[in-house]
């Protein structure tokens, strides 16, 4: 298994990929509507990406640290961007699908509802990631265990609530709600 101390160096094309994901699935989201709205869903997504995780890892990193041994801070940041860049690379994946299911669909709120199963896949996976870089089966506790349990519930419906939010409110989506 993966453990934090044996990733790899992040690089560019690592925070591409990572970026690149969400801002696909963005444009997939913003398609019924058109350019505009392509442009800025694919600017919108991200920013919830980056911005739920910039503000939950923190958190998991200090709840971690009280719960049992935890990897040094910078090999934490390293695991981040890894299991960023693997939901990237799972949205990336679903984006032509993503793209195809959105375009053909008669009703506006099925095309949320892709969308948002499409974050919530890469979402799940990222997490998973996340766990797998951090620590080894073996070393981690119960304590380490419920504690991720929990705060991955918290980050995903954290999620969900900032994505339905944006639906609700975005410029880029005049769908009556």
């Amino acid at each position: 298994m993966t453990s934090a101390h044996a990733l790899s160096t992040p690089n560019i094309g690592d925070a591409a990929i990572a970026l690149a994901g969400p801002a696909a699935a963005g444009v997939c989201i913003g398609i019924a509507q058109g350019g505009s709205a392509m442009l800025e869903c694919a600017a919108i997504v991200p920013l919830i990406s980056f911005g739920l995780t910039a503000f939950m890892v923190p958190a998991l990193f200090i709840g971690a640290a009280y719960v049992g041994p935890v990897p040094a801070a910078a090999a934490f940041a390293r695991a981040t961007l890894y299991a960023l860049r693997n939901a990237g690379v799972v949205l990336l994946g679903l984006a032509a699908p993503l793209a195809f299911l959105v375009a053909t669909t008669l009703h506006p709120n099925t095309s949320l509802a892709f969308g948002a199963a499409a974050l919530a896949a890469a979402g799940i996976i990222g997490l998973r990631s996340l766990v797998s870089a951090l620590w080894s089966r073996e070393s981690m506790s119960s304590a380490s265990v419920l504690l991720f349990v929990f705060w991955s519930c918290a980050y995903l419906a954290i999620g969900a609530t900032l994505y339905a939010e944006f639906i609700r409110r975005a410029s880029c989506l005049n769908h009556p709600f």
